[in-house]
């Protein structure tokens, strides 16, 4: 395995992303239907627990934490449907490693996932990008994914 696909693969391996700053001081209650703007922060350890679920553990979490940030656009697109429903657009990066993701959510630090669908809303071949359309619970949550990475030969948790 080459330099790229070690480091892509052993540090993008367990990270969440939390959606929040842009519209997280405002409650779910709050939000009107509409369309919003979110930062999404990638975390190679759990954003309230610590843990860390790959395993290149502790000693790789700074690299794991940079390639997390490579992989994750910092902005997620949030629409909230006249019903209330709330859905959350994802963008990653580096897709041309990237195989079959697919979704989980958390509502809070402490609650369980659970999975979500997730629509392919855009391919970017030039940009090497793909859009990712998922229901979340709010803007706080933690979205996590899973995807096989080609480089690696073996599915990763990001």
């Amino acid at each position: 395995m080459n330099r790229f696909a070690k480091g892509f693969c052993g540090m993008l391996c367990s990270a969440g992303l939390f959606l929040s700053s842009a519209i997280g001081s405002i409650s779910v209650s709050a939000l009107d239907n509409g369309i919003y703007l979110a930062d999404a922060t990638p975390y190679y350890a759990h954003p309230y627990t610590g843990v860390i679920e790959d395993s290149g553990g502790e000693s790789s979490a700074v690299l794991g934490q940079s390639m997390t940030e490579s992989a994750l656009c910092p902005q997620a697109l949030v629409e909230v449907d006249t019903a209330g429903n709330m859905y959350a657009t994802i963008r990653l990066s580096l897709m041309d490693n990237i195989e079959n993701p697919q979704f989980m959510v958390q509502e809070n630090g402490d609650s369980s996932f659970y999975d979500v669908y997730a629509d392919c809303m855009q391919e970017n071949l030039d940009n090497n990008t793909s859009d990712f359309r998922i229901q979340i619970p709010n803007e706080n949550s933690i979205v996590r994914s899973t995807f096989y990475v080609v480089p690696m030969g073996r599915d990763v948790i990001f």
